[in-house]
């Protein structure tokens, strides 16, 4: 290397036949032809110039790295929290530039105000606080006209289909929670379907009433009600 050689020349008392001046270097070919002694004034700080934007480059390319594995994780602890409105928001970009404005479905087409979902056990309660008052069937100065499981679903027919035909023919389900509620599969399938149609249309379809002495943190352990409570305001 030249290098190593020059610093042996200087270390070296050394007798040259011909003019220093006259020795050039051969190889390699970036080199080729150029005088010895200018080796060292032009090569060499090129060579430090390089080694220094290296360096320059591996600390861009950490800063970089270390960028984009904070952001990742920042990315994945935003949408564990949100994803529930993200993904309300995607699909109501995907409804308005996509599908465009949809329309109002006719009220004729609508054959209940509200849907009552709640616990066979809770149905004392509910018949003298709510369908008493609103229910038009009870009373001719009610103005609504309500469905509910132990009047208006057909015998023979699958539980889930009655289920589901009620939420979808109904402007509103009013889900009533209670600890039985909670309790009750069936129940907790309709609160799904419901807020499945709420996603799906992306309309406030769903009214949550929260009766009885049931504590926040067990409406948490369910994941659908989990989700609504999360994202939506809800009546006690």
């Amino acid at each position: 290397h030249l290098e190593s050689f020059l610093q042996w020349l200087n270390v070296t008392n050394t007798t040259f036949l011909s003019p220093v001046g006259e020795y050039r270097c051969e190889f390699p070919a970036a080199v080729h032809n150029l005088p010895l002694l200018n080796y060292s004034t032009i090569i060499e700080p090129c060579e430090e110039d390089d080694e220094k934007d290296v360096q320059e480059l591996k600390f861009a390319l950490f800063i970089f790295s270390a960028l984009v594995v904070v952001m990742v994780i920042i990315s994945g602890i935003v949408y564990a929290h949100l994803r529930g409105r993200i993904f309300i928001i995607y699909k109501k970009i995907v409804g308005r530039v996509l599908e465009g404005p949809k329309p109002v479905p006719p009220v004729d087409d609508v054959q209940y105000d509200a849907f009552f979902c709640f616990s066979n056990s809770d149905y004392r309660w509910v018949e003298a606080a709510l369908l008493k008052r609103l229910d038009n069937q009870f009373s001719e100065e009610n103005l609504f006209c309500c469905c509910f499981e132990a009047r208006d679903f057909l015998p023979g027919v699958d539980h889930i289909s009655n289920i589901r035909d009620a939420i979808w023919s109904s402007r509103k389900t009013v889900c009533v929670v209670s600890k039985e509620f909670l309790e009750d599969g069936w129940c907790l399938e309709a609160f799904s379907l419901a807020q499945g149609r709420m996603l799906e249309e992306l309309t406030n379809v769903l009214i949550m009433l929260v009766v009885g002495k049931v504590p926040h943190y067990q409406l948490m352990k369910y994941n659908a009600v989990r989700t609504f409570v999360q994202r939506k305001e809800y009546v006690t």
